[in-house]
């Protein structure tokens, strides 16, 4: 058994699927999530991943009790795997580190509880085609959203991505995250028409009155202001179906550009991804994808 600890927004709960996966899927055992914190009255993230086609259960309150008694600080965690190594307790408990790639977490054992975000690929890359597959959402596309993905599908679309909200309000994110800033767009922008032909631009926020007032571009442009916080999901589906994608520095528009399975699609990534300058984040963007 593998339990993942889900926390956080959509983007970052289908990293933490997918790195849980992996070692479920290499280790031929079952996935378990621990949804706990999402439970938590003060949190104001929900479980996304329920739309998807997922092969995981949700682990049960007497699975994570004491893993969460011990998360609390290094010294309770190193004992609790001292522990175990006497058979003292079932799980082992793997802690990120930090923002590069542990290539410790692909030979963790089976019975393992994985506590992270793990924001790389190489912690999953071996099994994409299960997580294409499982990471398709399992309600069909219909009405306004069929809509707008035949318009999609009609054009050379491109999804640019503009994260704000929480970026801009919330004091403690603005410090660690910079919003991307019209230089960056201005620069995908250029990058993509220069690169393809006849684009039009599907712009996606979760800010969209912003979005409409300030982006002008002078290509065909359209707003995607159909789906509300808790359809998410549905805007994943349509960038995911655009042919190129330029991101913000979210999770959530890294997984519309990564689920886009276009052979021949451009995705451009800001270069700075945090405010906060001493932070490695080279593992986080793909090496195919352009850094602007």
């Amino acid at each position: 058994m593998i339990i993942t600890r889900i926390h956080g927004g959509l983007g970052n709960q289908l990293f933490e699927y997918a790195a849980g996966r992996r070692l479920a899927h290499t280790r031929n055992t079952n996935l378990k999530l621990d949804i706990s914190s999402l439970l938590d009255a003060s949190t104001k993230r929900h479980f996304g991943l329920e739309f998807f086609n997922i092969q995981a259960t949700i682990a049960a309150p007497n699975e994570i009790q004491e893993v969460n008694v011990i998360d609390t600080g290094r010294k309770k965690r190193l004992l609790w795997n001292f522990r175990r190594m006497f058979g003292m307790t079932p799980l082992y408990f793997f802690r990120e580190k930090g923002l590069p790639f542990e290539p410790r977490i692909l030979q963790a054992p089976d019975n393992t509880y994985l506590h992270g975000h793990w924001q790389s690929e190489k912690n999953f890359k071996d099994i994409e085609p299960i997580l294409r597959s499982e990471f398709m959402v399992t309600a069909p596309q219909t009405g306004i959203n069929a809509k707008m993905a035949q318009q999609i599908t009609a054009s050379n679309a491109v999804s640019m991505h503009i994260r704000r909200t929480d970026y801009v309000s919330n004091e403690t994110f603005s410090n660690i995250y910079n919003v991307c800033d019209d230089n960056y767009y201005k620069r995908a922008v250029q990058y993509i028409s220069e690169k393809t032909k006849d684009p039009t631009f599907f712009i996606f926020s979760d800010d969209i009155a912003w979005a409409k007032a300030n982006i002008r571009l002078s290509f065909p442009t359209i707003f995607v202001d159909i789906n509300d916080d808790s359809k998410n999901f549905e805007d994943l589906r349509l960038m995911s179906q655009c042919k190129h994608n330029i991101i913000a520095n979210s999770t959530f528009s890294w997984w519309g550009a990564w689920l886009n399975s276009n052979p021949e699609k451009i995705i451009i990534a800001p270069k700075k991804w945090f405010g906060v300058d001493t932070w490695d984040t080279s593992d986080i963007i793909p090496h195919s994808w352009i850094q602007l």
